[in-house]
């Protein structure tokens, strides 16, 4: 690979890098801070009069961190729960795609891939990553009586997205494998 299209390259995975972890905190924060306002409106052990409103102590915090991250994340605001578990789920995929261009670029010169694979990679991760909050999803759903729908610890839930990013190609290898033996098997029967 030429001087400039490594540097195009690492351009390219800055910023990328830098959308990525602008956004991931945000989704984090905004996920945690529902759950937390759910759990202040459900306690009404110390409720307190304040000017119009009854709110609890914590209810109050809780709205000021939520004004503060409407400042840096205005956009989030017109998020739903679902969407911004999805988005972080894509984030963190894209994320681990970014991690392993990087990994590639740091090997020696005769092992490096052409500039389409570092342009694809985090594409590749966000896609994975679909694939893991399907999964994620599908399988607690259709294990459970009922129609609930599964309550997914977020922090986990990144993490394997991450994973799917940086091993990319090995969590498509394991789909590939599962789908074919479940095809198989139907063939069979």
């Amino acid at each position: 690979m030429s001087k400039s299209s490594k540097f195009i390259v690492l351009i390219y995975i800055f910023l990328l890098s830098i959308l990525f972890i602008y956004i991931a905190p945000g989704a984090i924060g905004k996920l945690e801070l529902r759950k937390l306002f759910e759990l202040a409106q459900a306690d009404t052990s110390d409720e307190v009069e304040m000017g119009d409103t009854i709110a609890t102590p914590k209810y109050h915090i809780y709205s000021i961190e939520d004004r503060s991250l409407k400042r840096v994340y205005p956009w989030l605001i017109y998020f739903p729960e679902s969407l911004l578990k999805a988005l972080l789920a894509f984030v963190m995929g894209g994320f681990g795609g970014n991690l392993q261009c990087i990994r590639q670029i740091l090997k020696p010169e005769k092992e490096k891939e052409n500039i389409t694979w570092y342009l694809f990679r985090p594409i590749y991760g966000v896609l994975m990553s679909i694939v893991v909050l399907v999964v994620s999803y599908a399988i607690p759903y259709l294990l459970q009586a009922g129609n609930v729908y599964p309550e997914l610890n977020i922090y986990v839930l990144s993490t394997l997205c991450l994973f799917a990013g940086i091993f990319s190609e090995d969590v498509f290898k394991w789909i590939n494998a599962i789908s074919k033996n479940i095809f198989d098997s139907i063939k069979n029967d």
